[in-house]
């Protein structure tokens, strides 16, 4: 639920400073090592004995094939935004070409451990030495020399994203998309175990220059396998999962004296400069239990830890307090993804998050899982590609802290609707007892909207 605090001195500077993960007003990398060498390599090569131990035999094989070629003499140990992360390069590379690609293993650490790893690839016209001296910065969209291509990929050595860059400036973003040949709109996962087929394909979004977009979508391969999953597959159990008319949910809250007090409680505390919430957890007579939650006093965020959830939830509502978005950030919709797929949602198609501000009240809903987990592969699977997706969020929907709130709501709807995001955005009013989904008509005028 990190949300940034930008700053608006230079449309140059709010570029700069829209891929600042941890919401800071600049970016900094710094080279300050607090560990050895040595100390790094043996981390990085544990990091990848446990990641071969819990794959598949054919992934072990690629991720050993990567871990032998790993240069362990390129480690740079770089801190971007308070967080540390190492760049490693591979010992077939070399930085003495010009015009080819250069490719590094990034692992981000949390606590002086190594929590997950990401390989990039630049490719562009620039000397590789160019290249590798810059690495980090190129990635993170915050170098303005760079022209050509990132591309992303898993230590299993699976595409995850491709975009392409010009002077930060988005060109195109590719990603992959896929179909179940045995699912329907109403079933996300297959209730038995005979063969599951899924298609493929590689969509790219093109980002042109009067603001408009076109997409292509290209088949690639079907893949098949028994009862389904797979990297890019729906996490949740194997039963049958129906999804409910999500306006009929939304508009019971409007009778729940519980709920309402709750936002009432979150409405208040917008004048505090920290952010406030509560976890939600269905109850069997269709209430909630709460359980609050509270940011550090100062900052414009609230990272939830998802790993000490004790159990999964059913929602969250939370506050932005006065000076922050009006909209719920990218970050807010990035925790539902966390959420799903580290499995501490209980029941996707009863899930939602809401938020309120200090004039503002919302519920986004998911309402086609399906959707949302493509979605959430090509934007939220890696630090990289969040950042990608807040450049876009700020630079091609034009969502801003400075905006009136209608500007930053038919902006979203316009978001969601465009990604195919598979995520509807509720209204409320001022004393929450009412909601209606919200769309948008061709003119990018809001409008109420109808649930099918």
């Amino acid at each position: 639920m990190k949300l940034k605090n930008l700053n608006l001195f230079s449309k140059l500077l709010l570029v700069v400073l829209l891929f600042s993960y941890a919401c800071n007003k600049h970016s900094e990398y710094q080279e300050n090592d607090v560990r050895s060498v040595e100390i790094l390599k043996n981390e990085i090569k544990h990091f990848l004995l446990a990641e071969r131990l819990k794959s598949s035999q054919q992934d072990s094989n690629i991720i050993d094939s990567i871990s032998n070629v790993i240069d362990y003499s390129s480690i740079k140990s770089e801190m971007v935004n308070g967080k540390r992360i190492l760049t490693i390069g591979f010992t077939n590379e070399s930085i003495l070409e010009e015009n080819a690609s250069l490719k590094k293993v990034l692992f981000y650490l949390k606590d002086n451990k190594i929590e997950s790893a990401l390989i990039v690839k630049l490719t562009s016209n620039s000397h590789k030495r160019f290249l590798s001296e810059n690495f980090l910065e190129i990635s993170y969209l915050k170098n303005k020399s760079f022209i050509g291509e990132i591309e992303l990929f898993s230590l299993k050595n699976k595409f995850i994203a491709a975009y392409g860059v010009e002077n930060y400036k988005l060109l195109y973003v590719k990603s992959l998309s896929f179909k179940s040949l045995k699912s329907n709109r109403n079933n996300v996962r297959s209730i038995d175990h005979d063969l599951v087929c899924t298609e493929w394909y590689l969509v790219t979004t093109y980002y042109y220059s009067d603001n408009t977009q076109e997409e292509t979508r290209v088949y690639l391969y079907t893949t098949c396998e028994s009862g389904g999953g797979g990297e890019y597959g729906v996490p949740g159990s194997s039963t049958e999962i129906i999804i409910n008319n999500p306006c009929k949910q939304v508009d019971s809250l409007k009778n729940d004296t519980s709920f309402i007090a709750k936002m009432k409680n979150l409405r208040d505390s917008t004048i505090s400069a920290n952010e406030k919430g509560f976890f939600m957890k269905r109850n069997s007579n269709g209430t909630y239990s709460y359980s609050p939650f509270t940011g550090i006093k100062g900052n414009s965020f609230i990272d939830i830890d998802i790993a000490a959830l004790t159990s999964p939830i059913s929602g969250y509502i939370h506050s932005h307090f006065t000076g922050l978005y009006s909209i719920f950030s990218g970050s807010d919709i990035r925790t539902i993804y966390d959420l799903y797929n580290a499995n501490k949602i209980d029941n996707i198609n009863n899930f939602f998050i809401g938020l309120v501000t200090s004039s503002t009240a919302y519920i986004l809903k998911v309402t086609d899982p399906v959707a949302f987990q493509q979605f959430g592969n090509k934007y939220f699977s890696n630090d990289v590609s969040f950042q990608l997706f807040e450049y876009i969020y700020s630079n091609a929907y034009y969502i801003s802290e400075h905006n009136p709130a209608s500007q930053n709501e038919a902006n979203f709807i316009n978001l969601l609707k465009t990604s195919n995001s598979g995520l509807k955005l509720f209204s409320g009013t001022n004393t929450f007892d009412a909601w209606t989904l919200k769309g948008i008509d061709a003119s990018n005028n809001l409008i109420n909207a109808t649930c099918n």
